[in-house]
C-alpha cells in the first residue's frame, strides 16, 4: 500500500502494544523501529498529545515518515536525529512540538531528504550548542511553517540554525536565545 498508518501513545505499551489506535506502542522511537521494514512509501504516526523520548530516523528506513500531532508533544533525551529519511511534521493548527535535547544539537537533519514541519503553531527547540544542523542535504531541505523557538544552553553556544555543505532552508519566523549569547542566529558554511 502507499502509506500506512500506526498509533503511539503516553498510555501505550512498547510490550504489548501493536500500532494500532485500540493498542498502541508508547514511543515514537518503537514505532520508527517496528515498521522500518513495511512495504509503502509512506508510514504515518499518529500521536496523542504527550511526553514522549526524542526519535532517530536513520538510513536503513527505505520509506518516508509523517508524524501526525494530535495536540502538545514533548521529547526529550539525545538528540532528535533524522538521516537519509524524509519526515514531515504536522497536526492540529494549535499544537505544539517541545524538543528538549540533552546533547549540543537539538534537531540534526542529515543525508538527501527533506525535514518538513507544517500546520502546528510553534517547535520549541531546548539545546547545548545548536537549535537546528543540516549535513549534506544534496537535493533536499528544511521547509518550516510555522513559528520556531530555539533556546540554546550552553556558554559556548554557537548557531540556532546552522546550514553545513548544500544545505537549503525555507522558514518563516525563527526566534533564538541564549542567556550566553549565540555566535550566530544563522549560520551557512560550505565544505
Amino acid at each position: 500500500s502507499n502509506e500506512h498508518i500506526v498509533y503511539v501513545s503516553p498510555d501505550g505499551d512498547d510490550d504489548t502494544g501493536d500500532g494500532t489506535q485500540e493498542n498502541p506502542w508508547r514511543q515514537i522511537q518503537t514505532a520508527i523501529v517496528k515498521t522500518k521494514d513495511y512495504n509503502s512509501k509512506l508510514v504515518t504516526i499518529n500521536c496523542a498529545a504527550g511526553n514522549y523520548n526524542n526519535l532517530s530516523l536513520t538510513s536503513y528506513i527505505n520509506h518516508g515518515y509523517q508524524l501526525y500531532m494530535n495536540g502538545d508533544v514533548i521529547t526529550t533525551g539525545g538528540e532528535f536525529i533524522v538521516s537519509n529519511t524524509d519526515l514531515t511534521i504536522s497536526g492540529t493548527s494549535t499544537s505544539t512540538l517541545s524538543v528538549t535535547s540533552t546533547g549540543d544539537r537539538g534537531i540534526a537533519v542529515n543525508g538527501d531528504m527533506n525535514f518538513i514541519v507544517k500546520g502546528i503553531s510553534t517547535l520549541n527547540i531546548t539545546a547545548r550548542r545548536y537549535g537546528i544542523t543540516t549535513i549534506q542535504l544534496e537535493g533536499g531541505c528544511v521547509i518550516l511553517s510555522c513559528d520556531v523557538n530555539i533556546t540554546l544552553t550552553a556558554n559556548n553556544a554557537h548557531s540556532g540554525v546552522s546550514l553545513f555543505n548544500h544545505g537549503r532552508l525555507q522558514a518563516g519566523s525563527i526566534n533564538v536565545h541564549s542567556d550566553y549569547g549565540v555566535g550566530y542566529g544563522l549560520s551557512i558554511q560550505r565544505f
